[in-house]
């Protein structure tokens, strides 16, 4: 119901909206699907999974930024609650969790964020699949274990030129995709579908933003959402994952921003249930 409220906003706002609905047990394979299937004339592209829970005006802010890419504020739905966001740490090479983001604001800089209520441009989804479709991606990915295996620079464009022909193919004949996957790095740890996604962003320099003021509830229990995280804080809880330590222009900074008001959604949801 919610999300019928949130389309019925964005039309009254002048937004021609259509939803599409993918269902699979494998969320990264209804996201390609949906990827593959966007709209030509769309503007903007929003990934919503079934169990988020959002305000009627959530997805008129995000587009009303008008960024090339960003996500609500999303948590986990198990107690202890935390954020779903991540930012690169140029010093360890990896995506370090962060407990704390600035409520009151927008936030861009190089987070991995999840799928979960993901606003992007169309033209940074044409720029996505033409960096996979190239095969571009797979060289970028992979660049360190083909540095440590010598492999020299005519390989590796003659295994590109081979990559890209299988892709194409298959793109034109089912519209196949695989801009959410599950690459594995040279140390043998295997990236989640969210960070492999904002990794490419990344690395064609396409900022991910966080609308600390769109806060987006995850159905379990109940919805949980940043109000837990506060509400931990308050009872002195630890979330799991680590602290940001990292400086410089992302603003990891106390969360002492008033939560907006978000009653209304939350009593629509156990009203919903009840019935």
């Amino acid at each position: 119901m919610a999300m019928f409220h949130m389309i019925h906003h964005a039309e009254t706002a002048g937004h021609d909206v259509k939803l599409f609905l993918y269902g699979n047990a494998l969320i990264h394979t209804a996201r390609n699907k949906a990827t593959g299937a966007l709209r030509p004339d769309a503007d903007f592209v929003l990934f919503m999974d079934d169990d988020m829970l959002a305000s009627e005006d959530a997805l008129t802010r995000l587009i009303e930024h008008n960024l090339p890419a960003v996500s609500g504020l999303c948590t986990n739905r198990n107690p202890p609650v935390s954020l779903v966001a991540k930012v690169w740490d140029a010093v360890s090479k990896q995506f370090r969790r962060i407990t704390r983001i600035n409520l009151g604001q927008v936030t861009s800089g190089e987070f991995a964020v999840g799928g979960a209520f993901l606003l992007l441009k169309r033209t940074v989804v044409d720029q996505l699949l033409e960096y996979h479709l190239s095969g571009r991606d797979w060289i970028d990915q992979n660049t360190e274990m083909l540095n440590l295996l010598h492999t020299r620079a005519p390989q590796r464009e003659n295994y590109r030129k081979r990559l890209e022909s299988v892709r194409r193919m298959r793109w034109e004949a089912d519209r196949y995709i695989l801009l959410w996957d599950f690459p594995v790095g040279i140390d043998g740890l295997m990236l989640g579908e969210d960070v492999s996604l904002c990794q490419k962003l990344h690395r064609l320099k396409i900022p991910v933003a966080i609308d600390g003021t769109v806060r987006v509830g995850h159905v379990g229990e109940y919805p949980y959402g940043v109000w837990d995280v506060l509400r931990q804080e308050a009872e002195g809880i630890e979330g799991s994952g680590e602290d940001a330590t990292i400086g410089g222009p992302v603003a990891i900074l106390p969360s002492n921003v008033n939560v907006a008001n978000v009653q209304e959604v939350l009593q629509e949801y156990v009203e919903a249930r009840a019935s």
